[in-house]
């Protein structure tokens, strides 16, 4: 993430143990080891396969320490994180009132394996059961396509790179068809280059459709606006991404402020209010910011709809007063770096 530096938005240092799990997560995810995720053959039934073709493999995902094997960061891969992250976002828990409870991915029912699921057979990533506080019908898909790799500086090998060009326009339509129906970007000078420019292109050339996708971009407040906020320079800010985007009206706009020192983050937020009651804006977010700001927006009347902050299973500070807070006043938690930037795939 372009503003995990520092850490300085979260409101205690990490700790080791927490059992809370927010309710306004697609899952618990938080509740399962990071050894529980792995890929293996099965080994205690006839594997399946149609001829000619190699037997699946599963994904383990438990909700408890017994006795399954630590798998080494080799073994987990990838796309078994995310598969089992798509997963527990359909919401789908263990009906089941054996001992070792546990959760159940959605997929095939398995006698020998009861918390087992094949990736083939996962469903499509569901919306959000409610939408955002403040919004009459904008729920985000409950996994978000992030943007942050399209600014340029993300490249991977050269044969199989995707994150720009034509392969990065194209690549939306996929992300849609799989229910990913949710855009994550930002300006330039927050880091993410010419993202909104490519999804722009995605939408101008058809590979996604406006109607079925709800876009999430930023504005950040990073300079001498701080110091001088005023609703014209919002305003104006607004009108930039609308036009790289190609489209009348941003779904969500989350805002950025890197100098608490700088009071002005709430005339900001009312500003951002005001454009969504002029129908400029869907809804107001915020990004990276603690909850002691938080409240003071709220408290001035700013309709906070969400805020984007770093949580996984590695970094779990917000449970120490975010989420009880964000539970009592409807804000979405819109959490990133979620698999911990590649560490639960072995990269």
């Amino acid at each position: 993430s372009p503003h995990a530096q520092a850490g300085w938005y979260l409101d205690r240092p990490a700790t080791r143990r927490s059992r809370s799990i927010p309710a306004m997560f697609a899952a618990s995810v938080a509740t399962l080891p990071a050894h529980a995720l792995a890929t293996r053959r099965r080994r205690d039934a006839r594997p399946v396969s149609e001829k000619g073709t190699s037997p699946r493999r599963v994904i383990i995902a438990r909700a408890s320490s017994d006795e399954t094997p630590r798998a080494s960061p080799a073994e987990i891969t990838r796309r078994a994180v995310l598969s089992t992250a798509a997963g527990l976002a359909a919401g789908v828990s263990a009906n089941d009132d054996r001992a070792s409870g546990g959760i159940v991915l959605p997929g095939s029912p398995f006698a020998f394996e009861p918390n087992v699921a094949f990736a083939a057979d996962l469903p499509s990533v569901p919306r959000a059961s409610s939408p955002l506080k403040h919004t009459r019908d904008l729920a985000p898909s409950r996994v978000i396509k992030g943007c942050w790799q399209l600014s340029g500086g993300h490249r991977g090998d050269a044969a199989t790179d995707r994150t720009s060009g034509a392969a990065a326009v194209e690549d939306f339509a996929p992300f849609v068809a799989a229910g990913v129906t949710t855009f994550d970007t930002g300006p330039e000078a927050c880091g993410y280059g010419p993202s909104e420019l490519v999804i722009g292109e995605a939408l101008r050339q058809g590979f996604v459709n406006r109607d079925d996708v709800q876009l999430f971009t930023k504005l950040c407040c990073v300079g001498r606006e701080q110091s001088n906020m005023t609703a014209d320079w919002v305003n104006q800010k607004l009108d930039l991404p609308k036009r790289r985007l190609g489209v009348d009206k941003l779904d969500l706009v989350q805002m950025y402020w890197n100098d608490y020192g700088q009071k002005k983050y709430v005339d900001a937020a009312l500003f951002l209010t005001d454009a969504k009651h002029d129908g400029k804006i869907g809804a107001v977010g915020l990004t990276n910011f603690d909850t002691e700001r938080m409240a003071q927006m709220i408290d001035a009347g700013a309709e906070i709809s969400s805020n984007q902050i770093q949580f996984s299973l590695l970094d779990r500070r917000p449970e120490k007063v975010m989420v009880e807070y964000c539970q009592k006043n409807g804000v979405a938690l819109l959490p990133y770096g979620v698999v911990a930037g590649g560490v639960f795939g072995g990269a």
